[in-house]
């Protein structure tokens, strides 16, 4: 029952929060030949389907039932950043092989590591039994899709630290000091991003 209260209160809310990514976000970019315009980015449009309701989605978190101190906006901007994430790194894979789509996918990774960050040092002000439940909540079946696809991105330098600049989240360094010399497996076509409704 509480879960169904959680998922009509985060539709509702969801309305009211603007889509993850249509943000001024991109100012901390890195500045190379790799990365291009942002907003020239087609993978925003191609992914607009993959906000839609992604509660819904049953490979999402789960709210959960125990007491806890969860903000729900907090849970809202989980699942939008989670299935846009997944949209533009693991449904769409050879998006980030074009500059502008690349610029924007390194932008919303900032974006979603930041949240995770954010989400789990508040749970951190409640106890270790908090953060063990935010830390659950960010390991769901897409999270876990979205982590192997970044880390594979990165083993095929798709991905690289020269995409982060100073500002590569802690969770991706290891990977991206590893495979630094790591040849871009992109080439020099990238597959074309198709419009329309993904998940």
């Amino acid at each position: 029952m509480m879960r169904v209260k959680w998922a009509a209160a985060v539709a509702i809310l969801a309305a009211a929060v603007p889509a993850i990514g249509y943000t001024v976000f991109g100012d901390a970019l890195a500045r190379n030949a790799r990365l291009g315009d942002w907003r020239e980015a087609q993978i925003r449009t191609a992914c607009l389907g993959a906000l839609e309701r992604p509660e819904r989605d049953p490979l999402m978190p789960k709210f959960p039932v125990a007491q806890h101190h969860i903000d729900l906006q907090d849970s809202v901007r989980m699942l939008e950043a989670t299935a846009a994430l997944n949209c533009y790194v693991v449904t769409h894979r050879n998006a980030v092989c074009d500059r502008n789509n690349r610029a924007y996918i390194v932008a919303s990774i900032g974006r979603y590591f930041e949240h995770m960050d954010s989400m789990l040092a508040t749970a951190s002000r409640h106890g270790e039994a908090e953060v063990r439940l935010v830390a659950r909540l960010w390991n769901s079946p897409r999270h876990q899709a979205i982590a192997a696809a970044l880390q594979d991105h990165i083993r095929q330098g798709r991905l690289a630290k020269a995409d982060f600049g100073w500002s590569a989240p802690k969770a991706l360094a290891p990977a991206l000091t590893q495979h630094a010399n790591a040849l871009d497996a992109c080439g020099r076509e990238a597959a074309p991003v198709m419009a329309g409704k993904q998940g």
